[in-house]
């Protein structure tokens, strides 16, 4: 008999490649989401749809009356834009509610999504492993630590068999949010600039991770009995940086993008300038009520220093499916062209 699994969020971008990956593998897959989602595509690849809402806890128990082996847990509120109320709301007292429906059932695992933005900037230049301090950098970034404490507490108290995964950023077919916005815009304008910092040693990594490589290292480590009350950061491997990333996605996309050799500490400069410039249109944009084409965090992704470690996801026996981050940015840019996402 397939083993059932539970997939929360199962409509959104990552969920729905969560249920897709699970159903090619074999498993019995019972996805919820909210009761306005659209479940078509879950319901295509043969999943039962269940709806629910983590901040209505009535709605949760139901989930586990048909005794799920285990539950992925992607769903969360991500948007960097939102204010603290919401997504304290849904990502932390959500949690809460979740680990309550949950305890008492017969889940073997529980898969919960974080993110690499618990631990924020690393200004030393070090690498940052699964024990690198929490530095939130944005509310969304706070409420997944905050999230990560209600997670331990249940598995402390209550017994909750969790692992714990913290993405990178996040990119792939479907994807419309962060990574999606860089490539539009270079579409849209028609030619980009690439600033060559200097000295080469200043150079700024770029932290991503294809969705599929999400989805497939959560059902590894579903499968890792080592794995159980451990953490693990998911991210390419970060031996590249931001200016080859721009370089690439500029020729797939046939446009022009001449290299500006750029001093680091102007550099610097530059990107507090953009960070305060995307700061005051927030402000503005809240007091007005409408939201900006580029939220805060965005902008300060462009002169923060990100080095995260995968190690220890690769020592349990993980292989990427797009190490190669080249294949993995290819295929994309190839799938939103298919679906008329690029100009």
């Amino acid at each position: 008999m397939a083993p059932l699994a539970l997939v929360t969020g199962a409509c959104g971008f990552t969920g729905g490649h969560m249920v897709e990956m699970l159903r090619a593998q074999g498993w019995e897959v019972l996805a919820t989401d909210l009761p306005a989602a659209d479940p078509g595509r879950a319901k295509a690849q043969g999943a039962e749809f269940l709806p629910s809402d983590v901040t209505r806890p009535e709605t949760l128990k139901p989930l586990f009356d048909r005794s799920p082996e285990v539950l992925f847990h992607p769903a969360s509120l991500f948007d960097y834009f939102a204010p603290w109320e919401p997504l304290h709301r849904v990502n932390v007292v959500g949690m809460r509610n979740l680990c309550e429906a949950a305890a008492g059932s017969s889940l073997k695992r529980i898969l919960h999504w974080s993110t690499l933005g618990v631990y924020g900037e690393q200004h030393n230049g070090e690498c940052a492993d699964e024990n690198w301090p929490f530095n939130p950098p944005n509310l969304y970034s706070k409420s997944k630590a905050e999230q990560e404490k209600v997670v331990q507490e249940f598995r402390r108290e209550r017994g909750l068999p969790f692992t714990i995964l913290r993405p990178a950023p996040m990119y792939g077919p479907g994807n419309r949010y962060g990574m999606y916005h860089i490539h539009l815009l270079m579409a849209k304008t028609g030619s980009t600039v690439i600033p060559s910092i200097y000295p080469r040693t200043r150079r700024l990594r770029m932290p991503m991770l294809h969705v599929r490589d999400a989805c497939g290292a959560a059902l590894h480590l579903s499968r890792t009995p080592g794995a159980l009350g451990e953490a693990y950061n998911a991210v390419t491997t970060m031996d590249f940086f931001i200016d080859e990333f721009m370089e690439f996605s500029a020729r797939a996309l046939h446009v022009p993008a001449p290299r500006i050799p750029v001093w680091y500490p102007f550099y610097q400069v530059f990107g507090k300038w953009a960070t305060w410039q995307a700061r005051r249109v927030e402000k503005v944009a809240r007091r007005k009520g409408f939201r900006p084409k580029f939220d805060l965090p965005m902008a300060e992704y462009v002169s923060h220093r990100y080095w995260f470690s995968n190690e220890k996801l690769k020592k349990t026996g993980y292989r990427f499916l797009y190490e190669d981050w080249r294949k993995g940015i290819w295929e994309t840019l190839g799938w939103y062209r298919e679906q008329g996402w690029l100009p």
